[in-house]
């Protein structure tokens, strides 16, 4: 499952899994992919079994390619899937700035206050998103899992806490007592004001 790590370093914009075989390993693997971000997640099998199938869209697998397939099919459907990907509400959402921080959405940049730029996921950009858009205020959790995976995604209140502790060691001065990114007790988060 390294693959779940290389992604979190690299950020792309789409994950293809390449199975040859019935390997339930790549059905699971693509469920945890699919806890961690919204992306598309193209599965290429020589499978054709009903259940093989379901379970991969189950797991949340975007579109199930049979194999074997021609070069230009397989770059037709990577660039349809790029065009959604490009189609996403982050990139109409203005730039926000909250005491010395700024978060550019489309970019998934988040702009420190010594001018240094940090990446975000998909997941990561939404939810700072939430959060900066209304500095000071306690959102629920709830609220937050449903803004981040949205209604019927695969998030919960543990992906969540994962998430928020995966951001701040990424941009908090000290993660262990962050200084922007703060919890309410058991209710949520909020995004300190200036």
């Amino acid at each position: 499952m390294q693959g779940i790590d290389k992604w979190a370093e690299e950020y792309p914009d789409l994950v293809v899994v390449d199975s040859h075989a019935w390997q339930m390993e790549d059905i699971e693997f693509c469920r945890k992919l699919r806890a961690e971000t919204v992306i598309p997640i193209l599965l290429f099998t020589s499978q054709n079994d009903e259940y093989y199938l379901l379970e991969a869209y189950k797991a949340g697998v975007d579109e199930c390619v049979p194999q074997p397939v021609s070069p230009r099919i397989f770059s037709a459907k990577v660039h349809a899937w790029l065009r959604h990907v490009r189609a996403m509400p982050s990139l109409a959402i203005e730039n926000l700035e909250t005491g010395d921080l700024r978060l550019d959405p489309e970019r998934r940049i988040l702009w420190l206050a010594g001018g240094d730029a940090v990446r975000l996921t998909y997941l990561e950009m939404r939810l700072l998103y939430q959060l900066m858009s209304r500095p000071g205020q306690v959102i629920e959790n709830s609220a937050l899992v449903e803004g981040v995976w949205g209604r019927y995604g695969e998030g919960d209140g543990a992906l969540l806490k994962n998430l928020v502790y995966r951001m701040r060691k990424k941009f908090e001065p000290d993660p262990a007592r962050p200084k922007y990114l703060l919890t309410e007790g058991n209710i949520g988060y909020s995004f300190r004001r200036k």
